[in-house]
């Protein structure tokens, strides 16, 4: 959620990946997120921890600063 807390769906036994916990534990993880419609889910993983970098717009990072404000 926006929060960063893990939100069990119908969608989490249908999705290959790794867990929250199972990130923390790389060394570096770099997020990718082009879509503009998508800054509150930005908001919500960089909020988990587990992301060291994000590469996304200069629109989503503003839109992020004002969010968290």
């Amino acid at each position: 959620n926006a929060q960063g807390q893990h939100v069990d769906t119908v969608m989490n036994d249908r999705v290959i990946g790794l867990s929250i916990d199972e990130l923390r534990k790389i060394p570096c993880v770099i997020a990718i997120a082009s879509e503009n419609t998508k800054a509150l889910a930005i908001l919500g993983a960089l909020r988990t921890g587990a992301i060291d970098i994000i590469a996304t717009s200069a629109l989503n990072v503003r839109t992020i600063l004002n969010m968290s404000q």
